[in-house]
Order: structure tokens, then sequence, then C-alpha cells
């Protein structure tokens, strides 16, 4: 079976700047407003070779990537974030 769409898409909204937080880079200060489609999930290997999953977004005005912490976003939008495909699932190269 193939989910064509999720439903109860998580309904939540947050303001956010384009800082680059945990990401390198200062990013380009816009306020934006951003909602749980908007984020992924991005993960980041240490040296130690353990890992994290941090929710990032896209700066639409100059493409820099911020991470928005956890505790920021509902349980339910997370949970929603976390079971979806990923933007890049099925995608090759």
């Amino acid at each position: 079976m193939k989910i064509l769409e999720y439903g109860n898409k998580a309904s939540w909204e947050t303001k956010q700047k384009c800082d680059a937080n945990g990401w390198e880079g200062l990013g380009c200060g816009a306020k934006l407003l951003i909602d749980a489609e908007d984020i992924f999930i991005s993960e980041r290997i240490f040296i130690d070779g353990s890992s994290e999953n941090y929710f990032t977004f896209t700066c639409p005005v100059c493409g820099q990537n911020s991470d928005i912490c956890k505790s920021e976003i509902p349980e339910k939008v997370r949970s929603y974030i976390l079971k979806r495909p990923s933007k890049n699932e099925g995608c090759e190269g």
C-alpha cells in the first residue's frame, strides 16, 4: 500500500529568524513564518561516530539552513514531521 497523502495534517506555525542556528554561516536575518511543511529532518554525524537528528528549515530568501529547537515544536507536530516521507525519498543521486 502506498500513502498518497497523510491525513490529520499538523496545523501549526511559528515565527523564526534565518540565523543559521546549528549550521555554518550567519543567515540573512529574514523573519519567517514557518509551518510543519517547511521543516525537515537533518542528521549530523560526529567525530565519535554518533549522530543526532535536528528539525531544520531552509530560508526562502538566502537558501541557508537553520535548526529549530525541538522544545519549540509541539509533540504532535514533531511526530508528524518524523513520520512523513522525507523530501528526498525516491530521488536518485
